[in-house]
């Protein structure tokens, strides 16, 4: 008989996520999809490409480009190279906006003292858009704080972010995507916050992983 599991409760975890976003000095954050809401370029520019009117909602992953084109009649060679040119195209990116309650959050941090960095699985030929967006968007955060791949480095985008987190020693790391949460996990120390409300994500459970629906979420409980 295997171990059960307790059911994700958001108001428990919120309080955890909270707690160790207040207890922490250093506080280490992705940036695609807690920072910054990539997805709704990308579908955007998706929609005009194949004549769509295809909502952000359904952009649950970088595999979800490929998904849709596929459907609309492209092949699976096209399908993936439209998914990959969208994702590290610098002109598509430049116009995310901040993830909802994203501003509002690193604001708070820095209000209280925290010692903010940005770590990105982004390639290095996303570095100048990366840097301009916080200009233009977050400019208390500093492009010292913000950590991208170097183009001599042969790190895959996942593993250079686990290294990071390792290496600056953070206490709190907070995500998005699942399977960066388990090599971070692996690789580093830091207590994760996960932003992930996807069912199916059991495996996650641990005492080093605590799951919160959204940055909204966090912004409320951290000001409760």
């Amino acid at each position: 008989m295997g171990i059960e599991r307790p059911l994700f409760d958001p108001k428990v975890e919120l309080l955890k996520a909270a707690e160790l976003l207040r207890n922490s000095k250093f506080i280490g954050l992705d940036a695609d999809q807690v920072l910054i809401d990539s997805k709704i370029p990308v579908i955007n520019s998706l929609n005009r490409i194949l004549k769509t009117s295809y909502r952000p909602e359904v952009m649950d992953g970088w595999s979800a480009v490929s998904r849709i084109a596929l459907k609309h009649g492209l092949s699976q060679e096209e399908a993936l190279k439209l998914e990959h040119d969208l994702w590290i195209d610098p002109e598509v990116l430049a116009d995310a906006p901040p993830c909802r309650g994203a501003m509002q959050l690193t604001m708070k941090l820095v209000d209280m003292g925290k010692e903010l960095r940005v770590v990105t699985s982004r390639i290095p030929e996303l570095t100048e858009v990366t840097y301009s967006w916080f200009a233009e968007w977050m400019r208390w955060i500093p492009q010292g704080s913000i950590k991208i791949r170097q183009k001599e480095d042969t790190r895959s985008g996942e593993v250079f972010k686990a290294d990071t987190v390792r290496e600056l020693s953070l206490p709190v790391f907070v995500e998005d995507t699942d399977f960066h949460a388990l090599l971070i996990q692996r690789l580093a120390n830091a207590q994760l916050i996960l932003v992930n409300e996807k069912e199916g994500l059991e495996e996650l459970d641990s005492q080093r992983i605590t799951r919160v629906p959204t940055i909204w979420d966090l912004v409320h409980a951290l000001n409760a």
